[in-house]
């Protein structure tokens, strides 16, 4: 399943801190949400580290994987159509 662009979808930009002022974008990562273990999502990130997660509202995880490492985010979808920001650990 990958994401298709829907007016009601959550959007958001996965970015990785490096150093105290510093981010870089998390790119041409896969993205999961997991539920109780279940997958209800998966896409990629474009090379800006966004993605566009149609789900409906509430907490989800996310196992991002960037080259062989697996992270964990956790994400809110509101359903506000405005542009998220996601680290990653």
């Amino acid at each position: 399943m990958f994401s298709v662009v829907n007016s009601k979808a959550d959007q958001f930009r996965f970015k990785e801190r490096k150093g105290q002022d510093d981010t870089l974008d998390v790119s041409y990562a896969s993205v999961k949400a997991l539920r109780g273990g279940t997958v209800l999502f998966q896409g990629k990130t474009d090379k800006y580290g966004r993605i566009v997660i149609n789900l409906p509202n509430g907490k989800y995880i996310t196992e991002v994987t960037v080259g062989k490492e697996k992270k964990i985010v956790e994400v809110q979808i509101d359903g506000k159509q405005n542009s998220k920001i996601a680290f990653v650990r």
